[in-house]
């Protein structure tokens, strides 16, 4: 690959960690929000959906009927 074409990609690359870095950033600030362990814990735990989402965790397998 020439410079150019280098340079290129890394600048795409660039802006790609940017672009998914930045919403990633403001759902875990929100979903760790708090002062203290026990409060950013908590806040965590009514935010799950978006910390599993912001670090592109797979959602909980579905339960069966059978188990509940």
């Amino acid at each position: 690959m020439t410079r150019r074409a280098n340079a290129r990609l890394a600048g795409l690359a660039l802006l790609l960690y940017i672009a998914l870095g930045i919403p990633t950033m403001v759902l875990l600030n929100g979903a760790l929000s708090g002062h203290g362990v026990e409060a950013k814990l908590a806040s965590l735990a009514q935010h799950l959906g978006d910390a599993r989402l912001a670090v592109g965790a797979p959602p909980p397998p579905a339960r069966s009927a059978m188990a509940a």
